[in-house]
């Protein structure tokens, strides 16, 4: 746990910002702490994916990493391309071909996919805890709704909730084509009328070749938003709101 080693309050700041950051920026949200790896002579992490653990997964760097004395400790992600199918199988390749190298570098915060595959190149060179590579890690979900301006939250559930059943509904009839998640930030007039729908994090992606789906499926859920009607307000506000396609 990083609080046997980092004060609680510096941890709570620590999420606290991760949080804000994520929500504004991604339309994720994160409630757990952190875990907190250390890498020494001989670690590493093995090729995975994080598919069940969340929607992306983030990697912050307390590593000392323009002054280390190891090699290796780079995060491995590999190039979410197909390789079958594609000239790639024609071609000879190795290492970073198929993945890229990111380094841990200090004061660094890397999230990606949870379904992209990576890990951590092994370290070589060093046993000395404070020389090693230290991250905070932990994974962001695409579970909130947050409303910013005068629509209360109790007033537009009564809206909002109709509205995620036919949601919900749209995903079922595309879950055994389609898996992912689009977080979306609604323009709510003062009169109640949706007049944009912004996308902040697309990573709906096929389970088999062709983008037709995907369209049909923005296309549906589009006319769902657009047809919504929410109680008046006093001006304009904004509601961020998570979609996700799991068979």
């Amino acid at each position: 746990m990083p609080a046997n080693v980092i004060p609680e309050p510096l941890v709570a700041r620590f999420m606290n910002r991760v949080n804000t950051w994520a929500v504004a920026a991604l339309g994720l949200s994160t409630r757990q702490h952190p875990y907190l790896s250390l890498y020494v002579n001989g670690c590493g992490q093995a090729i995975h994916n994080d598919a069940l653990a969340g929607q992306m997964g983030y990697v912050y760097s307390i590593t000392r990493w323009d002054e280390r004395n190891f090699l290796g400790g780079e995060t491995l992600l590999f190039h979410p391309v197909n390789y079958w199918e594609t000239e790639r199988i024609k071609t000879a390749g190795a290492g970073t071909s198929f993945y890229e190298k990111v380094p841990a570098r200090f004061n660094q915060l890397l999230v990606f996919d949870d379904r992209v595959i990576h890990g951590v190149q092994p370290i070589q060179g060093t046993m000395d805890p404070l020389q090693g590579r230290v991250v905070l890690h932990g994974h962001l979900k695409a579970d909130v709704v947050v409303i910013n301006g005068p629509l209360s939250p109790d007033t537009a559930a009564a809206v909002l909730t109709p509205v995620m059943n036919q949601i919900n509904a749209l995903t079922r009839q595309h879950a055994a084509h389609l898996h992912g998640f689009v977080t979306l930030r609604l323009t709510i007039e003062g009169d109640g009328r949706v007049t944009a729908a912004r996308e902040l994090c697309d990573r709906i992606l096929p389970l088999a070749p062709g983008t037709d789906r995907i369209a049909a499926f923005k296309r549906d859920l589009g006319g769902i938003l657009s047809a919504a009607r929410f109680p008046a307000a006093d001006a304009v506000s904004e509601l961020t709101m998570p979609v996700i396609i799991a068979g």
